[in-house]
């Protein structure tokens, strides 16, 4: 704990680990003092591996503490490489200690941040119809501020990843500066957290915050699932209905990374008549139904019709763009695990009929066009990229989120009242 006096950050050290592997299958030899060199699990830097029944797992771990000064309270270490680990989220806020979204350094640092940026940020609750209470964050940029009636903003809804929180993924995917730059307003919401234990004390405490995909059962499974796409909607349609905020409500744009951009697709699969857009990174849709009751609920649901065009044989009630990116050197979701056969799906129940990729030296972009209501697919594959393929993060010279706001800026959808 930080109990020296003045102390401003300090270590948490927790050693033996037998239930728990690593990924690195490495025995780390780092540096003791700075990890250089050693293993990033869960957003804890690994200093001491062992084995036991010939599987390398972790003997010892360390988390980050920092202390606010101003109020005598701690805070959750927010990145690994406070931790001692460098690597690629040096300098990023990623990952809170524990997943306690909302006690983060990010958490403390965001509103410092959005005040440069002449907007304005707010963490607000809505109450589901099950009675959960739900956060999220909304930034209001400088021009949104000052916007009159006849001015609408887009809505852009940027979905954190598996066990990242919501204020840390404002501070890297960059959106937030793409909308201060703009009449936008961006919403960070909170996913649900899942029981699990606080490996530093042992005591029951959340765990992981995740997005439920029903498709994805290897997750932290809850007693009760969530229904995040009907979260996420009543959010959406509140926001919207708030005058203050001047949405214009053809412009509802899906963003997210990793597990936030399954649940980005999924809703726009899910809510095609309310989503001009998607534009997310790492992850795919896995939802679209791969059996004959699958499909057949699908159509009776009104989100798939039979298609004569579309290889898969059905096709989108109402066609949305799609926008795509993932890094080539992803090991977290690898890109040959379905980055392309995803951007096919869409192109197929878009009803796309022509492709066409470009290629550069740090990225390629494979397009479709032709499709359904003159909508396009694109998949942006950043060479030198992994798993955050963020400018200033894991991509060092292609700025992902601005040529995603480009692409999908173009479209809108316009709803029936």
């Amino acid at each position: 704990m930080c109990d020296k006096e003045g102390a401003t950050e300090c270590f948490q050290i927790r050693r033996k680990f037998p239930f728990a592997l690593t990924t690195s299958k490495k025995k780390n030899r780092g540096d003791p003092i700075t990890c250089e060199g050693n293993t990033l699990w869960g957003g804890f830097c690994v200093t001491a591996e062992g084995t036991d029944n010939s599987k390398v797992v972790i003997e010892e771990i360390r988390s980050t503490l920092h202390k606010d000064m101003n109020q005598g309270t701690e805070l959750f270490a927010f990145a690994s490489h406070k931790a001692g680990c460098s690597g690629f989220n040096s300098g990023n806020p990623i990952r809170p200690y524990n997943n306690q979204c909302g006690k983060s350094l990010s958490a403390i640092l965001l509103p410092g941040i959005v005040q440069q940026l002449q907007g304005d940020l707010k963490l607000e609750t809505i109450t589901t119809d099950d009675g959960t209470e739900r956060k999220y964050y909304i930034f209001r940029s400088a021009l949104n501020l000052i916007a009159g009636t006849n001015s609408l903003a887009p809505l852009v809804v940027d979905l954190h990843g598996y066990a990242t929180c919501p204020e840390a993924t404002a501070l890297y995917t960059s959106w937030l500066y793409i909308a201060a730059k703009e009449n936008m307003v961006v919403v960070w919401p909170f996913a649900t957290e899942a029981p699990g234990i606080n490996v530093f004390t042992g005591e029951a405490d959340a765990f992981q915050i995740e997005w439920y995909l029903p498709s994805l059962p290897y997750l932290t499974p809850k007693a009760t699932p969530p229904d995040d796409v009907s979260f996420l909607r009543d959010m959406i349609r509140g926001i919207q209905d708030k005058m203050e905020y001047n949405i214009d409500s053809s412009r509802l744009y899906m963003s997210g990374h990793s597990l936030g951009a399954g649940m980005a697709q999924y809703f726009a699969y899910a809510e095609q008549s309310m989503t001009a857009g998607v534009a997310s990174s790492s992850f795919f849709l896995t939802e679209f139904p791969t059996t004959a009751e699958g499909v057949g609920e699908a159509i009776q649901k009104g989100i798939l019709l039979p298609s004569q065009i579309s290889a898969v044989g059905y096709r989108l009630v109402s066609p949305v763009p799609v926008f795509t990116v993932h890094g080539r050197l992803d090991d977290v979701i690898p890109y040959d695990r379905g980055a392309v056969n995803n951007t096919l799906l869409w192109s197929a129940i878009n009803e796309c009929r022509v492709q066409n990729t470009t290629t550069t030296d740090d990225y390629q972009i494979q397009a479709s066009f032709g499709c359904g209501d003159t909508v396009e697919v694109q998949l942006l594959t950043i060479e030198a990229a992994g798993h955050y393929p963020y400018k200033g993060v894991e991509s060092p010279n292609v700025d992902s989120t601005q040529m995603a706001w480009d692409f999908i800026k173009q479209f809108s959808k316009p709803q029936i009242s």
